[in-house]
């Protein structure tokens, strides 16, 4: 009797332990999953708070309140405080109208030598254009294969700034040199000479706020960064590039967005 009393007793007590341990358990994960669901909560309304100031630049920009010229400005809301960048392409060098003399200006700039920098350039030209021939003379595709490269060029306009790492020549470290001076979303002709001094790419009607004639009127070409930083902490980063119309036709809206990216810092 008194080992099935024992027993008994022990039973119970491993039973009232296991018990107290599922409990640890289920309360444990509980709190991991609401401090799972807060941050889910305070990085959304970052998002959110980031996307919509974005918006509202573009707003202000079209309405003549707000100029590119890359100053600092803060939108207060009541879950984040979002810091706001505005910085204008325009001056940027297309890479899709460009000649090669003039990419070639850009490289030597950044320190390329003289010859290679031609070189590179044809190579940039002969990307864009459609036909097998290269500037130098030869097949483009003769270019990739000596070099080992299994792709030919797109025969097209690039499609990002990001695409000219394809052509053959240009490595990682010389795209990054050569990164902050283009963009493929730049309207109008070529006028300036050195594209260190801000001026290549600007076109003669650009004014002081921006508005420059392209290809499609008079239009603005801008890249938006907005950080949110969350009341309950964390922070989100959205850059978007959008190009705004001064005066859209009626099958024109007044701005379009062409690029939206969430920066990871």
């Amino acid at each position: 009797m008194t080992r099935q009393r024992g027993f008994a007793l022990l039973l119970v007590l491993w039973t009232m332990g296991l018990l107290a341990l599922l409990v640890t358990q289920f309360t444990t994960t509980g709190r991991t999953e609401s401090l799972v669901a807060a941050n889910a909560r305070a990085n959304a309304a970052n998002q959110a708070a980031a996307d919509g100031a974005v918006h509202v630049a573009i707003l202000r920009l079209l309405q003549g309140q707000w100029v590119a010229d890359t100053s600092l400005r803060i939108i207060r809301a009541e879950s984040a405080t979002v810091e706001i960048r505005i910085a204008s392409q325009a001056t940027r060098l297309n890479p899709n109208m460009a000649p090669a003399a003039v990419i070639r200006t850009l490289l030597t700039s950044v320190g390329i030598e003289s010859g290679k920098a031609a070189s590179l350039a044809g190579a940039i030209v002969d990307w864009r254009s459609a036909g097998p021939k290269s500037l130098a003379g030869g097949l483009k595709i003769l270019q990739y294969r000596s070099v080992g490269l299994d792709y030919a060029p797109a025969n097209k306009y690039f499609d990002s700034v990001e695409e000219l790492g394809l052509v053959v020549g240009m490595t990682p470290a010389l795209l990054a040199r050569i990164k902050p001076f283009l963009s493929v979303y730049q309207e109008g002709d070529i006028s300036g000479t050195d594209p260190l001094s801000g001026d290549l790419g600007q076109t003669s009607s650009t004014d002081r706020d921006g508005w420059y004639l392209g290809s499609t009127g008079q239009v603005m070409v801008v890249e938006v960064k907005a950080e949110a930083v969350g009341a309950k902490g964390g922070r989100f980063t959205r850059q978007a590039v959008v190009r705004l119309r001064k005066e859209p036709s009626l099958d024109q809206a007044p701005y379009q967005i062409l690029t939206w990216e969430a920066v990871q810092e």
